[in-house]
């Protein structure tokens, strides 16, 4: 198996901007959903609204948005709830997207390129931080988590949502089938990713397993590609341009959901005062 690098991943996500754009919501990313007639848009909003309360956001928080994308988290945050957010991303073409996306609504959210394990702030600068589907892509997730420590206020909270292996046995399966498309070389499960922030200084006060709604997300998208097939050949770069590999790819990632294999979950990790 390939060890891919931080530019493997930055390069998909500055190839792949439009195709997200076109077949998932602005959020792209897991949706909560409560009823069977929900539709993405409001699944996606609602996952803001969860991960919002169960970190105790309080209004005109200081949030910096680590793995931020196009920004759909930032402005939720910033019109719902009017925080303070800076956001960072590997993608410069995700961060052009973000950035176009909030001055047109009006919205004054700062984005920075940077890697994740080296964010480019000050230490103790942050009450949250908030990582939303991103963790799982970091090739080093040590150096990562050790920064998110670093800029968190004593007693500052992370919030974070994120792919998790639901069963170790089928790693290799899953980095075959979800991990070679999204460029990484490995998955935590629930466990590491807990013993990986209490190294760090974090208490976890909260852990909910997203793994349905994760599923139901994927099988959605899925959908979506398959009635957008001859719009999304024309949005892809022509080294991704094969089509049946952008719809194989994220049916293979639904099955392994839908299998148990492949999971989410949301954690609220608190740093110690000490």
């Amino acid at each position: 198996m390939s060890a891919f690098t931080e530019s493997d991943i930055e390069n998909y996500y500055n190839q792949m901007v439009e195709v997200y754009r076109e077949i998932w919501d602005p959020q792209i990313h897991t949706g909560y959903f409560l009823a069977p007639d929900d539709s993405l848009e409001q699944a996606c909003h609602r996952m803001n609204t969860h991960l919002a309360n169960l970190a105790g956001i309080t209004k005109d928080a200081h949030i910096l948005s680590v793995g931020c994308g196009q920004g759909g988290a930032d402005r939720f945050l910033t019109q719902q709830l009017g925080a303070t957010v800076v956001g960072i991303d590997l993608s410069e073409k995700q961060l052009d997207q973000a950035r176009t996306t909030a001055a047109e609504q009006g919205l004054s959210i700062t984005y920075i390129h940077a890697s994740m394990t080296e964010l480019p702030v000050a230490d103790e600068s942050f009450a949250y931080v908030w990582i939303q589907q991103s963790l799982f892509l970091c090739p080093h997730k040590d150096k990562a988590v050790s920064e998110i420590a670093r800029v968190l206020q004593p007693n500052g909270i992370a919030v974070v949502e994120d792919m998790v292996l639901e069963k170790p046995e089928a790693k290799t399966e899953v980095l075959a089938g979800f991990g070679q498309r999204v460029k990484i070389n490995d998955l935590h499960t629930v466990d590491q990713y807990l013993e990986l922030f209490e190294r760090y200084g974090f208490n976890a006060l909260r852990v909910d397993n997203l793994t349905d709604h994760f599923s139901k997300t994927f099988a959605i998208v899925s959908a979506s590609i398959k009635s957008k097939l001859d719009k999304i050949d024309h949005l892809v770069p022509v080294e991704h341009r094969a089509r049946l590999d952008i719809e194989h790819g994220f049916a293979r990632s639904a099955q392994l959901a839908a299998d148990g294999k492949l999971g989410c979950s949301a954690f609220v990790f608190r740093k110690s005062a000490l």
